[in-house]
């Protein structure tokens, strides 16, 4: 057995799809986005046919001399850095373009080593073979390296980047002491923030800071006794946001992180959510006497609602026009038009 292979035949086929599967769902549960233009589905298909063909052509080209961990990985994570660079490139686009000048710049600086070592063997045709698969397989190596860490910042900027130490972007309850001066009035410098134009300048973790400073207010307004934690979400493209109850995580649909205009609504949206969830966990605990009480109306129909909810799979229509949907909508509008009229107040008396 050559000297680079490690493991047999089918050892080699066995460990390197078993890296493979677990690579391709870690990498689409954690951090998978559409293609720039693309629908989720298609780039779903697109993610897994490129992933598998590039694992299929690795398998082949390393399974007589090179069967060893090093082609495993590389087979494996060569195409999902390649992808994350595709899909991520807005976001890191200065990172992402020195990362591949530099694989570019190393790969010819070995080659052109390589190429310009003198011939000893007579067959020039084996000689240039070797040299060539020699150069791609650095190509493929030094890509892999520089593509892991690509994907590992991605894997950070949208799973950690919202653990923030200063005050004003920690996720703080209603109720909290720290939350009284949050009257946005008083941080228009984080306001600001939320016009179109000022977003568009902003850095993922900027905006994540912004967006979870906001739900923070909303918590403050409603006086929710909890925190609201602002989350970003790849795993549910059809749904712009949602609200868990349990961990009182906002999720918010990664895909349109760049539309201020529909990300704003969306996180008011799900904040609003949360507010009426808490109603109506007030309102399952009460004495039966007390539910029938004017007060609580909106919260028993809210809990009626919650108890069987429908989330529009089957009829769309349901889903829409159920009361906490509909409350949810008209608040978030509303909301969204008071934070606009604050921009432009700011606007015109600093201008």
């Amino acid at each position: 057995m050559p000297k680079n292979n490690k493991y047999s035949f089918g050892e080699y086929i066995l460990k390197t799809l078993i890296y493979y599967w677990i690579t391709i769902i870690m990498y689409y549960r954690i951090s998978f986005r559409s293609l720039p233009g693309q629908n989720y589905y298609t780039s779903k298909l697109f993610y897994l046919f490129f992933t598998f063909i590039f694992l299929t052509l690795g398998m082949i080209i390393c399974s007589k001399r090179q069967r060893n961990r090093m082609s495993a990985a590389i087979s494996t994570l060569f195409p999902v850095g390649v992808y994350t660079c595709i899909t991520y490139y807005d976001y890191l686009k200065v990172m992402i373009i020195i990362v591949n000048i530099v694989v570019i710049l190393l790969s010819l600086s070995y080659a052109a080593y390589a190429f310009m070592r003198k011939v000893k063997n007579k067959n020039l045709l084996f000689v240039i073979s070797r040299r060539l698969t020699a150069s791609l397989r650095v190509f493929f190596a030094v890509g892999t390296i520089l593509y892991s860490i690509v994907t590992m910042t991605v894997i950070y900027e949208f799973t950690l980047g919202n653990s923030f130490k200063s005050f004003d972007t920690v996720a703080v309850s209603g109720q909290d002491e720290k939350s009284d001066d949050l009257s946005p009035e008083k941080h228009m410098d984080i306001i600001m923030n939320i016009q179109r134009d000022n977003w568009k300048t902003l850095s993922v973790s900027e905006k994540l800071k912004t967006l979870q400073f906001i739900a923070n207010i909303e918590a403050h307004t409603f006086g929710l006794p909890h925190e609201l934690n602002v989350r970003l979400d790849a795993n549910t493209p059809e749904q712009l946001g949602s609200y868990s109850n349990k961990e009182h995580n906002i999720y918010l649909n990664v895909n349109i992180l760049d539309n201020i205009a529909e990300l704003m609504p969306t996180l008011l949206h799900e904040c609003f959510h949360a507010y009426q969830q808490k109603t109506a966990d007030i309102y399952n605990k009460l004495p039966e006497s007390d539910k029938k009480l004017a007060l609580f109306r909106d919260a028993s129909i809210y809990a009626n609602e919650f108890n069987s909810y429908k989330n529009g799979n089957s009829d769309f229509k349901e889903y829409y026009y159920q009361k906490c949907e509909t409350d949810a909508r008209n608040y978030a509008d509303a909301k969204y038009l008071y934070y606009s009229n604050l921009i432009r107040k700011y606007i015109t008396e600093n201008s």
